[in-house]
């Protein structure tokens, strides 16, 4: 019976250190994710940005040649 008790505390041990090791795999997990959506916010307002300044040019180019017109 003593023995019995002492596998399953060996095994809960090791159990535990798998966790606190699973635990850690998925803090740096999350945190590379949180850092790629960051970065992928921040590509996607610096491609807005550019597109709604193509949108100006071409809307200033419209209005030159309407003019012209």
């Amino acid at each position: 019976m003593f023995y019995q008790v002492e596998a399953l505390a060996v095994q809960l041990t090791q159990r535990e250190g798998e966790l606190i090791y699973e635990k850690a795999e998925v803090k740096k997990l999350a945190s590379f994710l949180k850092q790629a959506t960051e970065d992928a916010r921040k590509v996607a307002e610096e491609e807005r940005a550019l597109a709604l300044a193509e949108i100006e040019k071409s809307r200033a180019a419209i209005e030159k040649v309407e003019k012209a017109l």
